[in-house]
């Protein structure tokens, strides 16, 4: 009937709203479009998490490669140079170029990696983690910026090489494997998101 009202709570909220049947049937179909849309982003972030732990493997991968590739040269290089002092001064100065790029290219590889960082230090607020590398938050420690309710686990710090603390993302996954994520934008971090 036209005049009829429903009453019901919305989960969460202490209100109680009240709705003739049109605006139930209204917002109740808004309510389901919205549940779709988050439903959607949801999906969306998992394949994005997804997608980047397979890039952290494959870059681990490349990694191994490439310090393969290096000590195969460095056993091949091994007693055909001789000592500094036997080369011509030309020799020596492609020698010292070669070495270099060497250098750079370890340097850059390393960089990329991320790093066993070991145990976060007691009474640390985690907020100043901006470094990647991944970090053992120990239950015996006490630290600031842990999402509710959660006391330990392991945190991974991402960012993109050579760009600010801006695009830093934290990744923390509990002991019985949830995984919390939040990111550090126009200097603040977002809320600990569970996913």
């Amino acid at each position: 009937m036209a005049n009829d009202v429903s009453y019901f709570k919305v989960q969460g909220d202490s209100t109680t709203y009240s709705f003739n049947d049109a605006d139930a049937e209204t917002r109740l179909s808004n309510l389901q479009t919205t549940v779709a849309g988050h439903t959607s982003t949801l999906a969306q972030h998992t394949t994005s998490i997804s997608n980047n732990a397979a890039g952290i493997s494959q870059n681990a991968e490349d990694i191994a490669t490439n310090a393969s590739s290096i000590s195969s040269v460095n056993t091949s290089l091994s007693g055909r140079i001789g000592t500094l002092s036997n080369l011509t001064t030309s020799a020596k100065t492609s020698t010292v170029a070669a070495i270099n790029e060497v250098n750079a290219n370890t340097n850059s590889v390393n960089s990329a990696a991320l790093k066993q960082s070991g145990t976060v230090a007691d009474g640390t607020s985690l907020t100043a983690f901006v470094t990647p590398g991944i970090y053992v938050i120990s239950g015996s420690n006490t630290y600031t910026g842990l999402p509710d309710g959660v006391t330990y686990g392991t945190m991974l710090v991402l960012r993109p090489a050579a760009s600010s603390a801006a695009f830093t993302v934290q990744m923390l996954i509990t002991a019985s494997g949830l995984l919390y994520l939040r990111s550090y934008t126009s200097s603040t971090w977002s809320s600990w998101r569970q996913i």
